[in-house]
């Protein structure tokens, strides 16, 4: 697919949080408890105490957007939408004239899991890192955030928060895939 799931230092910060074992697709760390980064003494933990964490069990990323929505949003897609064996993913592979057009991972977290992103993207953005670049989204949730590059190809990242749990859009496109991020994220959270 030649689609990277995160921007590239957000993968090597979180990959243990976010990323699918080889074996039988279940996450490396669990979003539900145990979580190492939800821990109180942990910078990276939750900045909101006060909201918890809600269950993902049964929850399917795939079923939070309508395919009728899917369709006005993101236009017509290659293949049928594919969600992760845990559910938490869904990815959409659009078709343009000619080929394929952008691939879109719509990923659902735990309040804590997009807590941790947040703290680790403004703190990559903090730092020298030019190709990177962090803003804070309104109007989306209870917050929201988006990390993109163009360095190595480009890549867009859309996060939001909603009570206590959090869905990520992510697309290879800085162009229309900026705003039809926003318009599927927006889908989904109304579903949360």
């Amino acid at each position: 697919m030649g689609h990277r799931l995160l921007t590239g230092t957000l993968v090597l910060g979180l990959g243990l949080t976010f990323a699918t074992a080889c074996a039988g697709g279940q996450p490396a760390v669990s979003p539900l408890a145990g979580n190492p980064l939800s821990s109180p003494g942990n910078p990276l933990a939750s900045s909101s105490p006060g909201v918890p964490d809600s269950s993902l069990s049964g929850m399917h990323a795939c079923q939070l957007v309508s395919a009728s929505v899917v369709t006005q949003v993101l236009g017509a897609l290659l293949e049928r939408p594919y969600e992760t064996s845990d559910g938490l993913e869904c990815f959409y592979n659009t078709a343009a004239p000619g080929g394929g057009g952008p691939s879109y991972i719509l990923t659902v977290t735990t309040r804590s899991g997009y807590e941790a992103a947040k703290s680790f993207a403004e703190g990559v953005a903090e730092s020298d890192s030019k190709a990177e670049r962090f803003v804070s989204a309104r109007g989306l949730g209870d917050d929201a955030f988006s990390i993109s590059t163009d360095s190595g190809g480009p890549d867009y990242s859309l996060w939001a928060v909603k009570g206590g749990s959090g869905v990520e859009v992510n697309v290879n496109d800085l162009g229309q895939g900026v705003a039809r991020a926003h318009d599927l994220i927006a889908a989904a959270l109304s579903r949360l």
